[in-house]
């Protein structure tokens, strides 16, 4: 039997999330082949941001703080393990998507670091 976290993530968004893809930089050939740096492109993502509790704490080791580690619920897909995600003045690093699809076919629950740093 399959739920619907729909109502519950909705709930707890109140601010839209980004993710930031960074696009690569080129040689613009028609300005004499300078580089043209790469520019990052905030794409909205709908989900609710908390911080993570005591459970996915141990998972993460025991010795981290619940201002350090945070969970993202949503519906979106395709966000990969190393992604930035911008919310509020924070950059946070996308750790790992915990797959809930046994239980909700449509919820993803991505772990983030805050700081925008990458220790896995």
């Amino acid at each position: 039997m399959l739920f619907d976290f729909t109502d519950v993530i909705d709930m707890f968004t109140n601010e839209t999330a980004y993710l930031i893809k960074k696009t690569e930089g080129y040689h613009d050939y028609d300005n004499g082949g300078i580089w043209v740096e790469g520019k990052e492109d905030l794409i909205p993502v709908e989900g609710a941001i908390v911080r993570a509790d005591k459970d996915t704490l141990e998972l993460l080791g025991g010795g981290s703080s619940n201002r350090e580690y945070w969970k993202f619920y949503s519906k979106e897909t395709g966000i990969e393990k190393g992604n930035k995600i911008k919310f509020r003045d924070d950059i946070f690093t996308v750790m790992d998507n915990k797959d809930y699809s046994r239980f909700d076919a449509n919820t993803q629950i991505y772990i983030l670091k805050r700081g925008g740093v990458s220790e896995r």
